[in-house]
């Protein structure tokens, strides 16, 4: 949509949350991360609505990590998808859509104590 976003998608047949999360940054970075941490869980009406194109009206809920250790060049490769992708200074996930900008809320939660913010 031309918007700035965070890593995110969906569950394949067969996969684990852990391969999902995974493949989902390897194809819209190119990064591939080791050991994310859970640090959120969401699913609040308020932010977690989504209205598709076709009408459809579906409400998440949503598991966010956090990874620092990943290696790799970022180079997207689900270009349909995504139209760039690179790391930005941390002011600017005040950009990012409400239902994104949560997950930063959920890190300095996790990172103040040790454990995830249900919300």
């Amino acid at each position: 949509n031309g918007k700035l976003g965070i890593p995110a998608g969906a569950f394949e047949e067969n996969e684990s949350i852990v391969d999902c999360i995974k493949r989902e940054v390897l194809e819209e970075t190119g990064l591939q991360i080791n050991n994310p941490l859970v640090i959120g869980i969401k699913s609040n009406p308020q932010t977690e609505k989504v209205k598709y194109p076709n009408g459809d009206l579906i409400q998440y809920f949503t598991i966010e990590f956090y990874c620092n250790e990943f290696s790799g060049e970022i180079n997207p490769t689900d270009l349909q998808e995504i139209k760039s992708a690179q790391f930005l200074e941390f002011g600017q996930f005040q950009k990012l859509p409400p239902n994104e900008k949560s997950t930063f809320e959920s890190l300095d939660h996790f990172r103040k104590h040790g454990n995830i913010l249900v919300k």
